[in-house]
């Protein structure tokens, strides 16, 4: 018995999750995103708008990883997902371990889900690894859930992580850089110092401190159909074939000249 699409813009052909594209996407300005993309230098807002594009397209082959490298932290990666998944729905979501693809209950962890988030990858072989190898190329791979009959099927998801290989990774690196502190301090806790200058205050940690109202997420979520619309225009730009992205000159310098994405 074959096994549903698990991601299909048809509505004749039977899904688990069924995107219709055209009734998501919806005209307006978007600023909230158009200030949260200016942390992306360069080409980066472009290559990130496509990839967002892609893991709603059912005609993507789903081959790239997207690495967000946050050298400083705090630059909104959470919040991307999180806008991501309130569309997609929170259950179609699968965040992962490092070592969950390790065992043959693998395959059920990911299946069904449109995207997969490994937020804190540490295991620098993880795309080297066969089951990370079957879903970037879209090879049929073993489906096994507890107490059920195994079935083999392709597994259509997109996938967000940190990883050191570089064939298949788009590394994007956001920064709170660019802003100034008059615009960060809408969101989060400022102070004066003794000099009279308005600084953002730190935790412990050297974290920025956010403000206890938290609405900028739901404002992005609220215009994420607005900015959706942006993101078909990256994508039929950049991704021609509906199989990889073709990155930019800048983008892909980070492919070649970041530490943290070397190959051993």
């Amino acid at each position: 018995k074959q096994p549903p699409v698990t991601l299909s813009n048809d509505s004749n052909i039977p899904a688990i999750h069924y995107v219709d594209l055209d009734n998501i996407v919806a005209d307006g300005p978007c600023p909230n995103w158009d200030f949260y993309i200016r942390r992306f230098p360069g080409n980066q807002p472009k290559v990130l708008k496509a990839f967002i594009w892609s893991i709603f397209n059912a005609k993507n082959k789903k081959r790239q990883m997207l690495y967000l490298l946050d050298r400083k932290g705090g630059s909104g990666k959470s919040l991307l997902i999180n806008c991501i998944a309130s569309i997609i729905g929170e259950g179609s979501v699968a965040s992962l371990s490092k070592d969950s693809l390790n065992d043959k209950f693998s395959g059920s962890r990911v299946y069904g889900c449109p995207l997969t988030v490994i937020p804190d990858n540490k295991n620098a072989y993880l795309i080297k690894s066969e089951r990370m190898h079957q879903i970037l190329a879209h090879d049929v791979m073993p489906i096994e859930h507890k107490g059920l009959d195994p079935f083999s099927a392709r597994i259509d998801t997109s996938v967000i992580a940190a990883v050191h290989e570089k064939s298949r990774v788009i590394i994007l690196t956001p920064t709170l850089d660019v802003y100034s502190v008059e615009e960060l301090s809408k969101f989060y806790e400022a102070t004066i110092d003794k000099d009279g200058n308005k600084v953002l205050r730190r935790d412990k940690k050297g974290d920025l401190i956010l403000k206890g109202d938290g609405h900028f997420e739901q404002d992005l979520k609220n215009e994420f159909k607005q900015f959706l619309r942006t993101c078909r225009s990256a994508y039929k730009e950049l991704c021609t074939t509906d199989a990889e992205i073709s990155l930019p000159d800048d983008v892909l310098d980070l492919l070649f000249n970041s530490s943290d994405c070397k190959v051993d």
